[in-house]
């Protein structure tokens, strides 16, 4: 039996141009990482429906109430109400490996919604409209 391996290797180019050619999703803020200081945010993606976290959301785009994270110590989640209150239109790519974030967290919060964003689902925003 003969075996042939094939390594390809994608050039810049080739990354910036799939970048280029993402789909703008709409989304809505629905939450932060509890333990980054007001930095990560959860987004609900509609379709297909998913949640993901970012933490390159930049600052200007929305001012969040401080009561948002008044609970910060139980949830990860912005009150319900809040839940269809901003919206965007988002175009994403997985991040990387070296793009990857994780904070130190105290063990007096409770991550168990976070932690599996945290994992599996981080994600770097390319574009952002309000």
């Amino acid at each position: 039996m003969t075996m042939a391996l094939v390594f390809i290797r994608c050039s810049d180019d080739a990354a910036e141009k799939s970048e280029e050619q993402l789909e703008l999703k709409d989304a809505f803020v629905i939450g932060f990482d509890q333990c980054a200081r007001y930095q990560g945010r959860i987004l609900a993606i509609v379709n297909p429906p998913d949640t993901v976290i970012t933490y390159n959301f930049p600052d200007s785009v929305y001012d969040f109430p401080d009561e948002y994270y008044s609970n910060y110590l139980i949830d990860c989640l912005f009150p319900s109400e809040a839940f269809d209150s901003y919206p965007i239109k988002v175009k994403f790519r997985p991040s990387r490996p070296e793009e990857f974030s994780a904070y130190i967290c105290f063990g007096n919060i409770y991550t168990a919604r976070l932690s599996p964003l945290i994992k599996s689902k981080q994600v770097v925003i390319v574009s952002i409209e309000d």
